[in-house]
């Protein structure tokens, strides 16, 4: 059970295409090849802008950072929410901001390389882009401890006032929450069934109510979030908690054709950028699965 909860934090990593395609944006409406401009004339006007991301794709990072730049650049100083950093590491972040970090000390402050995501050049770019602009940064991420707690114990794991906290008082719509059991069993590479993959249905929840509720906080400056792909679709991550004719959700997405039916609309605007052969990610969970039978066996 261990190894498929611990596969959560690898989802968005399986989620990849292995085609080539220039970068476009391809508006949700059937607008193909949008232009940068027209897409930063809509995002400056909404209070909360969700950007997301393949986590290895340097690429994507490098778009989200230039963004946040022309928004700040037009006048808009949101906060900048991010999935990979908990709560715990804004004063890190605010120290950031104020000069008081130095670039090489950074990334040691906040821990980056014991928490499992790629390389954090890759994501510089945008923490470089809040200090230029002094615009704050926050974490958004649940501690590991609780979502574990969540995965295992499910609601009864939490008390109500966290329930509404994270906003798991607010359920997923029908359609929503079948598009995310199945995306979770598919990217598990058949190591899951429909059953073993509802407690990562009510994480992956919890995560976006996080999320969201950061945001949320923000108040009138509003807020833009960097975040995987799969938190910032509207039919089941963090938009649904947020006022639709206030938001814009931007997806990044490694393909060379136009994009699934359900991903169109599950965004407002898609970036179709190269995709990069990772290998096999599967490998992971078969060597996780492999490891953890005997001790199962032993039970």
């Amino acid at each position: 059970m261990h190894f498929i909860l611990r596969g959560l934090f690898l989802l968005p990593f399986l989620l990849l295409s292995l085609t080539a395609a220039q970068a476009r944006l391809v508006g949700a409406a059937g607008e193909d090849d949008l232009r940068f401009a027209s897409l930063l004339d809509r995002a400056v006007e909404k209070r909360f802008i969700l950007i997301g991301e393949i986590h290895p794709a340097a690429s994507h990072h490098a778009f989200q950072a230039r963004l946040i730049e022309a928004l700040a650049d037009r006048g808009r100083e949101p906060q900048i929410v991010l999935e990979m950093v908990t709560r715990a590491m804004d004063e890190v972040l605010d120290r950031w901001i104020a000069g008081e970090l130095q670039p090489e000390e950074l990334e040691p402050a906040l821990g980056w390389n014991e928490s499992g995501w790629p390389d954090f050049e890759i994501y510089r770019p945008i923490f470089d882009a809040a200090k230029a602009h002094g615009l704050r940064m926050r974490g958004a991420a649940l501690e590991r401890d609780e979502l574990m707690k969540i995965g295992t114990g499910g609601r009864d794991a939490l008390s109500s006032a966290r329930t509404k906290e994270l906003l798991l008082d607010r359920p997923l719509e029908a359609a929503g929450r079948q598009t995310l059991l199945r995306t979770i069993v598919e990217s598990h590479c058949g190591m899951v069934d429909e059953r073993s993959a509802e407690p990562m249905v009510l994480m992956q929840s919890a995560r976006d109510g996080a999320m969201a509720r950061i945001m949320i906080e923000a108040g009138s400056v509003g807020a833009i979030l960097i975040a995987g792909d799969g938190h910032v679709r509207r039919d089941h991550g963090v938009p649904r908690f947020l006022p639709a004719d206030q938001s814009l959700a931007i997806g990044q997405i490694e393909s060379d054709t136009a994009p699934e039916p359900a991903d169109g609309a599950a965004f407002d605007v898609i970036r179709l950028t190269p995709a990069v052969d990772r290998g096999d990610p599967c490998a992971r969970f078969r060597k996780d699965a492999a490891e953890e039978a005997p001790s199962e066996s032993r039970k």
